[in-house]
């Protein structure tokens, strides 16, 4: 009967080595390696379930960066290139949303600037055979305003936006 504590092969101790890259604890990748191995669901027959986890929790040891026993000749440079594709993955998607997010900004501001310049040319062409009365007037001039208050913001919104993508550090 194998033991637990060889339960994982080595292409599992690398993607061990690329979830811990991810952020994952060694727990959450024990209960990973448990739940989708069928071998190692093997182990737990005739053995405490326990005994099967702190086994392969101490093998994944060698595939924790944190750990004191990580296998550096062996992993570092498997978890440092796992790490690097991570990084330009996450920066690109960030890349894109951000784009996306800018492009849906500057076409609201586009958009709420026609508004505006359709309500100053109604404005600027009332004539005196179909003037605008007083309360049409103010109205009109509360929405160009309205208007011009929701640029404000956007435009406010795009500079904080950019301010942070200025100063952000993904990793």
């Amino acid at each position: 009967m194998e033991e637990p504590r060889n339960a994982l092969t080595e292409d599992q101790m690398k993607e061990a080595v690329e979830m811990f890259a991810t952020g994952m604890h060694r727990q959450e990748i024990v209960a990973y390696f448990i739940d989708n191995d069928v071998r190692i669901q093997g182990l737990l027959e005739g053995r405490p379930e326990e005994e099967v986890r702190e086994a392969i929790s101490q093998r994944l040891r060698y595939a924790d960066p944190s750990s004191n026993k990580f296998a550096v000749t062996k992993y570092k440079e498997h978890f440092e290139n796992h790490r690097v594709a991570l990084r330009s993955v996450i920066s690109n998607q960030y890349e894109i949303a951000l784009t996306r997010s800018i492009q849906a900004m500057t076409g609201e501001i586009e958009t709420l600037r026609q508004q505006i310049d359709s309500v100053n040319y109604m404005l600027d062409n009332a004539s005196e055979t179909n003037p605008v009365g007083t309360s049409e007037y103010l109205a009109t001039l509360n929405t160009r305003n309205s208007i011009a208050k929701r640029i404000d913001d956007l435009q406010d919104k795009l500079l904080e936006r950019l301010e942070r993508v200025k100063n952000a550090d993904l990793f």
